[in-house]
């Protein structure tokens, strides 16, 4: 069953775009435009997913990953234009689940979603095992 998603990305086309996608894959898709915004939003809200952008104003996603890294009820996925290995290797150093290149292709993020809810259905069936 899909699960949910939080879209974190300051460019209003592009969280358009991705939301409008993920939707027609059976997910339910949210978005806000700041990494504030998302720390703000998971006050309220639970989620399975956050898939953020990495240059934002104020915090960027790489600070928000490590925001969210000890919360073992989510995964994140994050995407830049600016790819390099720095890059990607600060985001897996946060905590960050996979890296996805912009402009996205959409085969290359739907995998990596798949790939989350994967990982993250294993990790929650392990956490009941425990139990």
């Amino acid at each position: 069953m899909p699960g949910s998603i939080l879209i974190v990305e300051d460019d209003a086309d592009t969280a358009v775009l991705l939301r409008e996608v993920l939707r027609k894959r059976g997910y339910e898709v949210s978005s806000v435009d700041s990494a504030r915004g998302c720390l703000e939003w998971l006050e309220t809200h639970r989620v399975d997913l956050v898939i953020s952008d990495v240059h934002m104003v104020g915090m960027d996603g790489i600070q928000l990953c490590e925001r969210l890294r000890d919360r073992r009820d989510l995964i994140v996925i994050v995407m830049t234009a600016a790819v390099t290995v720095d890059t990607a290797a600060a985001a897996c150093k946060a905590g960050a689940f996979d890296f996805v290149a912009k402009p996205v292709r959409m085969a290359a993020l739907c995998g990596a979603v798949e790939r989350a809810f994967h990982h993250l259905g294993a990790r929650r069936a392990q956490s009941q095992a425990a139990v």
